[in-house]
């Protein structure tokens, strides 16, 4: 996993989580950092996925699958490398210690091929009396809490066109308690989270279908961020915001979306905490004037 400058221990495990029925397994693969240092070009890797999984078959091969996925999260490893070490000389330490980073694949096809995530370490659960997320626990739910994640997704075809192969890189709520403390962190800072959602140029999603939301077609991401609040109830408790990128993506602009999200988490983290940090979101305002 990354770690900033002067917290490099040689070697890190990749933490393939696999999907095993309503629970998860894990297994771990080491990877050197000679070998995810190697910057590939996002172009390069979408065509090869493309390749692999041709995206105008509906369903991928199960036979294939797990090697495939594994090969991916290798490759996922390196665009995850190269994006992290330039992003760490504008986001602060803290978010690499107090998170916990996984590369994830699924046992069964489907869209997602290879998935890495931050999320907030064990004893971030375990002192709010909340078990640790699936695969760590068992017994544990999907929800992460808080998380940033980058995906690769495979291609497939649509009702009326196909869809290619993409990266995705989201910033996701997902947990009542998480919910609550953001929109604190909205009502008492909301320029700086207009202006950090806005400049990750991503879209609005949420689990749930809410009327407010859905008439508001043409608004922006924080529009629709601000009319979701609106709702006391999620019975979900999850939103998110999703950057799509495909074959033509720059590096400048996958990192135009991962900083103002890695901000939003790190402001939200500030807020979840048992010793409250809510002033954390003012140490990104380098990032949006």
């Amino acid at each position: 996993m990354y770690s900033p400058a002067g917290h490099d221990d040689g070697a890190f495990a990749i933490l393939l989580l696999v999907s095993l029925g309503m629970g998860r397994a894990l297994s771990f693969v080491k990877c050197h950092k000679h070998h995810c240092a190697t910057r590939p070009m996002l172009k390069a890797l979408l065509i090869q996925l493309e390749q692999a999984f041709p995206p105008e078959l509906l369903h991928a091969d199960s036979a294939t699958w797990p090697e495939l996925t594994h090969q991916f999260s290798i490759e996922l490893c390196s665009v995850v490398e190269a994006l992290l070490a330039t992003a760490s000389i504008a986001i602060p330490k803290r978010i690499f210690k107090e998170s916990k980073q996984e590369y994830l694949v699924t046992r069964q096809p489907t869209t997602t091929v290879a998935e890495f995530r931050f999320r907030p370490q064990s004893g971030y659960f375990t002192k709010m009396r909340r078990r640790p997320p699936r695969p760590e626990d068992p017994k544990g739910t999907d929800a992460t809490g808080l998380e940033v994640s980058i995906t690769l997704c495979r291609g497939y075809p649509a009702s009326q066109f196909v869809r290619r192969p993409l990266l995705s890189i989201d910033f996701q709520i997902w947990g009542e308690f998480e919910r609550t403390r953001f929109h604190d962190l909205l009502r008492e800072h909301r320029y700086l989270v207009e202006q950090l959602v806005l400049a990750s140029k991503g879209t609005f999603s949420t689990s749930c279908v809410f009327d407010n939301v859905d008439r508001a077609r043409k608004a922006t991401a924080f529009e629709k961020l601000s009319l979701y609040y609106e709702n006391e109830i999620d019975n979900e408790n999850t939103f998110s915001i999703q950057c799509e990128f495909g074959h033509s993506a720059t590096e400048a602009a996958l990192l135009q979306a991962l900083l103002p999200l890695l901000a939003l988490y790190d402001a939200t983290m500030g807020y979840c905490l048992p010793r409250e940090q809510r002033a954390r979101v003012l140490a990104h305002l380098g990032i949006v004037q």
